[in-house]
């Protein structure tokens, strides 16, 4: 508004509440949200920007806790079969059973702990991904090792 159109409005009669429109008037009640000074506003953004930074820090020491747990049960995972073996202070079965238990549960760890892959609703077909491939794995694992089987009894024959 020109400094004419105001002096002409004041001229004219009109009011100062007139001139004011119905948003102005509810902006200047005191209730209202915009009638918070700008500062406040910026202090509420720096309050929001500080709660987010301390979030990601929250989320960060989680994250460390977590990597931290599976580096630890890695390496029990780990040392474990190995001092077994070692030492040869079990029946071979019970220490084959053994090793075969760490493996697995060092697989879980490593997929929970360093890949992040859960049972949750969004991550199951990440899951679902690796146990195909693993599937696919085994079959031609699984294959080899027969194939290799029966060429090693056709080589050597049964004496027949």
């Amino acid at each position: 508004m020109t400094q004419n159109d105001a002096s002409h409005r004041a001229g004219s009669g009109h009011s100062q509440r007139a001139q004011i429109g119905p948003q102005d008037e509810h902006d200047r009640q005191p209730g209202s949200p915009r009638a918070q000074p700008k500062r406040l506003k910026a202090d509420t953004s720096a309050a929001a920007a500080q709660s987010d930074a301390q979030g990601r820090e929250q989320e960060r020491g989680r994250e460390l806790r977590l990597y931290i747990g599976g580096l630890v049960a890695a390496l029990v995972l780990t040392v474990l079969p190995f001092g077994l073996v070692y030492w040869a202070s079990l029946p071979r079965n019970t220490v084959l059973i053994t090793v075969a238990v760490c493996a697995l549960a060092q697989v879980v760890f490593h997929f929970r702990c360093f890949l992040h892959i859960s049972f949750a609703r969004q991550k199951r077909e990440d899951l679902q991904l690796i146990l195909f491939s693993t599937l696919l794995l085994a079959i031609m694992a699984g294959g080899t090792l027969w194939i290799m089987a029966n060429l090693a009894t056709r080589m050597h024959g049964t004496g027949s």
